[in-house]
C-alpha cells in the first residue's frame, strides 16, 4: 500500500487509471480485485490510515451466512430469496479464492426455531432459495453446547454457515488485488476533484492539503459505506439520503466449536472465533432484528440493548450471567430508503446521480462478492465501450437498453 505521509515517486505527475475506488472495504477491495483481474488499472483510495478501521465488517459476529437466515428473515418473499440466493453464491467465493479466511474448518453450524408454525415456511423459501439444510436432533445440539436449555426449540437444522475472519479476509483482498500488478491501494488520503466529468482529481492527505498527486480515471465509484454521503456531497454537491441502524454483539468467554442460531424474531446466534491475541475461542452473539434507527453512525451501545441481549442468550443458554460477557458492542449499518417511512432494507443499492460517478452500497457483507462481480462487469463494459474495439449487445441486451 501507498501512503502520501511517506515517500511517493511522482507527486506532481498525473497519473491515469480506468477506475478510481473511495473506500478500501470489502465491497471496495472485491471491486478493485474483480476489475484488475479483468485488465483495468484501478486506483483504491482510504481515508483511514489502516484498512476496515470502523467498518461494520469487521464489527458484526463474522458470519458467513449460506442463505438460510436471510431466506427467512426478510418479509418479502422474493427479497429474501434473491438475498440468500445472493448471500450463497458470496460464501461460495470466499471458500474457493480466500479459504485462509475460514476460521475452524472442523466446525458445525446450527440453526433452530421455537416456533412449531413457522417451519413449513422456513424450509419451504430454503427450498426456494436453494439452501442446504438437514434436521437434526436435539440431542445434537446438547452435545454440541454445554448449558444449552432446547425446552422450547421444536426443530433444528445442520447448516453449511461458517465463521469467516475478516481481519484475514481483508488481508487476502489486499494481497489478491495488488498480486494482479494493477491495483494501487492509497491509505490516509482524500480525493478532491477539479473536473469532476473528466474524472480529474488531486489526493490529499487526510485533513490537510498537503503532498497531492494528480490522477484521472474515467469511472468512479464510491464504496465508503455510511461515509458516502459526506464524499458525495462533498465533491458533488449532492447527499444521498441514508439512515442509520444501530445492532449489538456481545463477545462471550465460552470456548465452544460450533455455530449456533435461533431464526426467530429478537432471539440469538453466536459464532465461534480465535482472538488473534492469544488464540483463545469466544463465541460473539448477536440478536436478530435488534436494529434501533439512530441519527449518527458510532460504536456506542444503547443500555437497554444490553438488556435485552442478555435476556435472549439466557432463553436458549438459562445459565449465561455478566461474568460470562467479555465484551458488548454496537455496529452501525446503513440503508438507503425508496421512499420516507419505508422499512429496513438489507438489499444492495447502486445510485448515479452524476454520470460516471457510482455509489454502491453491498447490502450483507457476505453478498459483496456477488454484487460485486455483476458491478465490476457494468463497469468494464462502460470502460469497453470508451475505448478499444467494442462488443455486440445480443437481442435482449439491445431490447433492455431501447436500441
Amino acid at each position: 500500500m501507498k501512503s502520501l505521509n511517506g515517500y511517493f515517486p511522482f507527486l506532481n505527475r498525473r497519473r491515469r487509471y480506468d477506475a478510481g475506488i473511495i473506500g478500501a472495504g470489502v465491497q471496495g477491495l472485491t471491486l478493485a480485485y474483480r476489475l484488475a483481474r479483468a485488465g483495468y488499472r484501478v486506483a483504491v483510495f482510504e481515508r483511514s490510515q489502516k484498512i476496515a478501521e470502523r467498518v461494520p465488517s469487521t464489527m458484526n459476529e463474522g458470519w458467513a451466512h449460506c442463505g438460510g437466515y436471510h431466506a427467512q428473515s426478510i418479509l418479502d418473499f422474493s427479497e429474501g430469496v434473491t438475498v440468500a440466493k445472493r448471500c450463497r453464491r458470496g460464501a461460495a467465493t470466499i471458500r474457493e479464492l480466500f479459504p485462509e479466511a475460514m476460521e475452524l474448518t472442523d466446525m458445525s453450524s446450527y440453526s433452530c426455531s421455537f416456533r412449531e408454525d413457522r417451519i413449513e415456511e422456513i424450509e419451504g423459501r430454503w427450498e426456494c432459495a436453494g439452501v442446504r439444510f438437514q434436521p437434526v436432533s436435539n440431542s445434537v445440539l446438547r452435545s454440541c453446547f454445554s448449558g444449552i436449555s432446547t425446552d422450547r426449540i421444536v426443530r433444528a437444522w445442520k447448516m453449511d454457515d461458517f465463521a469467516v475472519n475478516t481481519r484475514a479476509l481483508y488481508g487476502r483482498l489486499l494481497s489478491a488485488a495488488r498480486a494482479t500488478g494493477r491495483c494501487d491501494i492509497f491509505t490516509g488520503v482524500e480525493a478532491h476533484f477539479e473536473d469532476t466529468t473528466a474524472g480529474a482529481a488531486k489526493l490529499h492527505a487526510t485533513g490537510s492539503q498537503r503532498k497531492v498527486l494528480c490522477l484521472q480515471a474515467p469511472v468512479w465509484l464510491y464504496a465508503a459505506g455510511y461515509g458516502n454521503a459526506d464524499v458525495y456531497g462533498r465533491v458533488h454537491g449532492i447527499r444521498p439520503q441514508l439512515r442509520f441502524f444501530k445492532s449489538h454483539l456481545g463477545a462471550v468467554n465460552w470456548d465452544f466449536r460450533d455455530g449456533i442460531y435461533c431464526l426467530d424474531a429478537h432471539e440469538v446466534g453466536g459464532m465461534p472465533h480465535v482472538s488473534h491475541c492469544n488464540g483463545r475461542v469466544r463465541m460473539v452473539f448477536g440478536q436478530n432484528e435488534d436494529a434501533v434507527q439512530v441519527d449518527s453512525p458510532d460504536g456506542s451501545p444503547i443500555p437497554e440493548r444490553h438488556r435485552l441481549f442478555v435476556e435472549g442468550v439466557r432463553r436458549l443458554f438459562p445459565d449465561f450471567g455478566e461474568e460470562d460477557l467479555a465484551k458488548f458492542y454496537a455496529c452501525t449499518k446503513v440503508d438507503v430508503p425508496d421512499r420516507p417511512g419505508a422499512a429496513r432494507s438489507l438489499n444492495v443499492k447502486t445510485l448515479e446521480p452524476v454520470p460516471n460517478h457510482i455509489l454502491v452500497w453491498p447490502g450483507k457483507m457476505t453478498e459483496a462478492f456477488a454484487t460485486m462481480d455483476s458491478l465490476a462487469e457494468m463497469v468494464g463494459d462502460r470502460l469497453r465501450s470508451e475505448s478499444g474495439p467494442q462488443v455486440a449487445m445480443r437481442p435482449l441486451d439491445a431490447e433492455v437498453a431501447g436500441v
